[in-house]
């Protein structure tokens, strides 16, 4: 009888020790997945900051003729929708980013209207004066702006 007990005791413990590695394989397995979906999300974050950086300088330098203002807007609300839907297991959003991507729509936008109010006889002779060192000081901030955004998903990496 007590050998009957001690195999029984053994096999409950067995099966419950099974069970235990099952799960806690089935726990990690899970955990996995979630790391790789973030960094599959950031890798596309990145990507689609890079690709906004590229189109914004573009429009700011004026190096590409048929980049309109309409297209950098359509990229830039994808990213604010990627940055908005962008949560994890922790369930955490990230307002750094979203403030980021505001600031550059904001200094955008604003280098855009800056840009409509200087006369456009000014195009031709290079733009001089008041208006020249104004579009630059915008373009500054638009690439300062950018800079930051291109930073936030490396610092989302991190944490």
């Amino acid at each position: 009888m007590m050998i009957r007990t001690k195999l029984k005791l053994l096999a409950a413990s067995g099966l419950t020790a099974m069970l235990v590695a099952c799960l806690t394989s089935w726990w990690g397995y899970q955990i996995l997945q979630t790391e790789k979906q973030r960094n599959r999300e950031i890798r596309a974050l990145q990507a689609d900051t890079v690709n906004l950086h590229i189109i914004t300088l573009d429009l700011l330098h004026e190096t590409h003729a048929r980049l309109q203002p309409s297209q950098w807007q359509i990229i830039y609300e994808n990213l604010g929708r990627k940055i908005a839907g962008l949560q994890y297991a922790d369930q955490l959003t990230y307002p750094f980013l979203q403030d980021e991507h505001t600031k550059i729509g904001h200094q955008f936008n604003t280098f855009l209207q800056a840009h409509k109010a200087c006369p456009k006889d000014f195009a031709s002779q290079g733009r001089s004066g008041s208006c020249h060192t104004l579009l630059n000081r915008l373009r500054t901030q638009v690439r300062l702006a950018l800079q930051d955004l291109l930073v936030a998903p490396t610092r989302l990496k991190r944490e």
